[in-house]
């Protein structure tokens, strides 16, 4: 009986001492010092065209062919993939000037409206096979950058067409 009465106390004891012998001790020397994080340098490029949805409804009637006002940045763009991203090409199969065969189709359309939009310019694919390009909202050039057996399409062949205004 004597030693049951002392059996709780003692078992609690030997408890709060193994918890105290175990606790980590963390010198001062190993306290994290804050440190600030460096702003980042140079200006971020901004790919997005900020000048929002255009008006347009992008029908043949308000989109004739005229004059192409982005081919230059279209061609580079397609430059820019087929450097970037060979893999998207099949570069032994060529029909024309850097006219390859083009793997992934949805890639190679993401990745040039990509480009183009890294110029500074607004881009999108509009779903027809073609690409939507513009500056402002008061038009915007359509460019077929692929031909129907799936290679790449280049130059003034490509640009369709301007709508006015900007439809997308």
């Amino acid at each position: 009986m004597f030693l049951r009465s002392f059996r709780s106390p003692l078992v609690l004891a030997g408890a709060a001492c193994a918890l105290l012998a175990c606790r980590e001790r963390v010198p001062d020397s190993a306290t994290p010092t804050l440190m600030r994080t460096p702003a980042p340098t140079g200006t971020p490029r901004i790919s997005a065209c900020g000048v929002g949805r255009g008006t347009g409804d992008g029908l043949e009637e308000h989109c004739p062919r005229e004059q192409s006002h982005f081919l230059f940045e279209v061609n580079s763009g397609i430059d820019e993939v087929v450097r970037k991203h060979p893999e998207l090409f099949d570069l032994g199969d060529v029909r024309g000037p850097g006219g390859f065969f083009v793997k992934n189709v949805d890639e190679y359309y993401r990745q040039v409206v990509l480009e183009v939009q890294a110029q500074g310019l607004c881009a999108t694919v509009d779903g027809g096979g073609e690409i939507a390009v513009k500056k402002t909202n008061d038009f915007n050039d359509q460019y077929h950058i692929m031909v129907s057996d799936g290679h790449v399409r280049r130059g003034e062949v490509s640009y369709r067409a301007t709508c006015y205004p900007a439809w997308f």
